[in-house]
């Protein structure tokens, strides 16, 4: 056996020296965050902020420091060790703000839903459902937070549809290696690249994002909604939603779409026998774009009145996710239609001469038939292995929520945790077992990850880095 990741000091010292660059950014954040509370007087919340923000400096430092000129140059097996294990250390640290806020607040201002915050894990449950953009939430009544934690509940998600080592590398893009940069960007699920430089990429994304964002709020905020909620309301959407005849020519977006409309359809008409008329198809839209997208917004009771197969209708739109490249979860469909060309591509084969050449086609573009066999195989095995922990997390959940819950109930919620969606049927809640929020909060990182890094994570464990 290998010796494990903590006898491979080299190995650990550039995982532990990049968590360090990556620990302050909830501390960052929680700078910039002090500015809610100050503005509407919510002094109880400045002492949470400030110690998370000092908290996530001083541990930064602890790492970073003695590690800067001993550890090497980061590679893609670090990055995935440190993206795996980052995320996990920013959601502890972005917890504290909900759990030190819960137990400072003044009676007066410590609503119930306040108080589901001083358990840990709720509120490490909220801050991993943020910063993954899932939106899964505690908060019963989220509107009866203070002021300063619903910020912070739409920062994190906001922060989250960019990612964290994409907000490390865009700070710290200068300092960085080229191939150190690479790694860690590609580590936390992206591959896309509008410019030719990670430094470029990353600072018109930014600009695009903000960009979205202010529109987002503007748009809302026209349509009648009060400048908080459209801020709050544009912060959580724009993280994990997303124009023209480009746009149309794309392969993935012209499937996406027509996938969409071929999913309301499907799932108008599974309502119609249950809510009827005009509402079914607002409805069913509403949540099948909201479920596709991995947005997460929800504005139907779907525990109460949907029928199990308008739950799975909606489950399988979660499971395809959005488009590659996004934050958004689920397989994404691009994957999809790679495994559908590809069953399409070994028929054609089959059938075919053996010395035919068969192009394989993903719309206007050919794979070349050397590269096709590596495409088809990185999309199986995601796929694989996505659904193989959305069984897991289904047999858990089934066996640790109380009785009432069918199973299209439990695989729903399974697949909004993991597809980093947000949608409930009503079995997250702060009453649940601590098995059950830990269960969706492993899946809510998977999801995020692509699963990949955090397999790297438990082998670099077991059997270290290699």
């Amino acid at each position: 056996m290998s010796p494990s990741i903590f006898r491979v000091r080299q190995d650990l010292f550039i995982v532990l020296r990049d968590l360090g660059l990556l620990i302050p950014v909830v501390g960052l954040m929680a700078i910039v965050s002090l500015v809610v509370p100050l503005a509407f007087g919510e002094s109880f919340a400045i002492a949470p902020l400030a110690i998370t923000a000092g908290t996530s400096f001083a541990l930064g430092a602890a790492l970073y420091l003695p590690l800067r000129k001993v550890a090497g140059e980061t590679q893609l097996k670090h990055g995935l060790l440190i993206a795996a294990f980052g995320w996990l250390l920013v959601a502890a640290l972005g917890a504290m703000p909900f759990v030190l806020t819960a137990l400072m607040a003044h009676p007066a201002a410590a609503s119930e839903t306040l108080q589901y915050f001083k358990d840990p894990a709720s509120a490490f449950f909220e801050s991993i459902s943020g910063y993954t953009g899932t939106g899964l939430t505690m908060a019963a009544r989220a509107d009866l937070l203070p002021k300063s934690l619903q910020w912070w509940r739409s920062f994190t998600e906001w922060i989250g549809g960019m990612g964290v080592i994409v907000l490390m590398l865009s700070l710290l893009a200068g300092p960085r290696p080229g191939a150190a940069s690479h790694s860690l960007y590609y580590a936390e699920a992206r591959s896309e690249r509008i410019h030719p430089s990670i430094t470029s990429t990353l600072r018109t994304m930014w600009w695009i994002f903000l960009l979205y964002t202010f529109i987002s709020v503007i748009a809302l905020w026209g349509a009648g909604m009060p400048m908080w909620e459209a801020i709050n309301h544009a912060m959580t959407g724009i993280s994990t939603g997303g124009n023209g005849r480009i746009l149309w020519r794309d392969f993935q977006t012209r499937w996406f779409l027509l996938l969409v409309v071929i999913g309301i359809a499907f799932v108008t008409l599974e309502n119609l026998g249950v809510i009827g008329g005009f509402r079914a198809l607002r409805d069913s839209a509403f949540q099948l774009v909201s479920s596709i997208t991995c947005t997460g917004f929800q504005t139907a009771d779907l525990g109460g009145t949907w029928s199990a197969t308008g739950k799975l209708l909606l489950a399988v739109a979660m499971v395809f996710g959005g488009a590659a490249g996004s934050t958004a979860g689920g397989i994404k469909i691009m994957r999809v239609l790679i495994l559908i060309k590809g069953v399409q591509w070994r028929f054609r084969k089959i059938v075919s001469p053996r010395q035919a050449i068969v192009p394989f086609r993903l719309g206007d573009s050919t794979v070349e038939e050397s590269q096709v066999g590596q495409r088809l195989e990185d999309a199986a095995l995601i796929t694989f292995l996505w659904l193989v922990f959305l069984g897991l997390g289904v047999v858990v959940l089934l066996h640790t929520v109380p009785a009432g819950y069918t199973l299209s109930d439990v695989v729903f919620e399974v697949a909004s945790a993991q597809g980093n969606v947000g949608l409930s049927v009503g079995i997250t809640q702060p009453s649940m077992s601590l098995a059950s929020k830990l269960t969706l909060c492993f899946n809510m990182w998977i999801g995020r990850l692509e699963i990949i890094p955090v397999l790297m994570l438990v082998r670099a464990l077991f059997f270290g880095v290699q």
